[in-house]
């Protein structure tokens, strides 16, 4: 019998729920990708019948902070690295809700050693007896000469450079990472997960998110803005054995 990903918001009245809200900075994503429940039969004759359960990993992007209300950019370079506001702890706290009424309980958290994550992942160990594990790789990239700066100030401090970076991965930032070197990072922590079972949740930061998405659906970095994945938000993945992978929601907050 072939396997069908559950979803992960049976338990919700709506079948079907989109991101498709205002951004919250211009570099935030514009439309979103989800996977309703009512699309997961059509996945049946993907899924080979004999790689048993999935691994269902779930990542949560950090809660809001200070640099995301003021559309700064904020990477892993910022000196000093923003801490989660008030309403950036209360998304955290959502976060933890609903991963509850989801799956339950978890077996391994992954958070990226950056503060606004810890604190989002901290919120969401609470309770458990999952130990928090950091990894440098799950990072936000690093913006050099860009952080802290809203995307008017770059365009208009380093002329043609925002633009030369959009249509390049090659290229990143003065004294920062291309996003061809955050990819590669990204990936191979992602890839670190395979051979695993049950849940797995990973609290990380928008471009790493958007990174294994588009792993998955084989889609170019000039598409990563069409991916909505807001502050507080849970992106749902099953996994197989095999590698093969399977997106079950995007940026979902409820």
């Amino acid at each position: 019998m072939r396997r069908v990903p559950a979803d992960p918001r049976a338990n919700f009245d709506s079948a079907a729920v989109s991101d498709l809200a205002e951004p919250t900075s211009p570099t935030d994503a514009v439309t979103a990708v989800t996977a309703p429940s009512a699309r997961t039969a059509q996945l049946a004759d993907t899924i080979p019948p004999d790689l048993g359960p999935p691994h269902r990993i779930i990542l949560i992007r950090h809660g809001q902070t200070a640099h995301t209300v003021g559309d700064l950019i904020s990477g892993s370079g910022s000196d000093p690295q923003p801490d989660l506001d008030g309403e950036g702890l209360a998304q955290a706290r959502a976060a933890a809700t609903r991963l509850s009424q989801w799956v339950g309980a978890v077996d391994r958290i992954v958070t990226s050693p950056l503060p606004r994550a810890r604190q989002t992942a901290q919120e969401v160990a609470r309770g458990s007896q999952v130990t928090l594990t950091q990894d440098a790789s799950w990072t936000e990239a690093h913006f050099g000469s860009w952080e802290s700066l809203s995307v008017a100030e770059v365009v208009d401090r380093f002329p043609g450079q925002w633009e030369a970076m959009i249509g390049d991965p090659l290229l990143g930032p003065p004294q920062g990472e291309s996003l061809d070197r955050v990819r590669r990072r990204v990936i191979a922590a992602w890839d670190s997960l395979g051979g695993q079972a049950g849940t797995t949740v990973v609290v990380t930061h928008l471009t790493p998110i958007r990174i294994v998405l588009a792993q998955i659906l084989g889609t170019p970095h000039e598409s990563f803005g069409r991916l909505l994945v807001r502050p507080g938000s849970l992106t749902v993945i099953d996994r197989w054995a095999d590698a093969g992978a399977v997106v079950i929601t995007v940026g979902e907050r409820g």
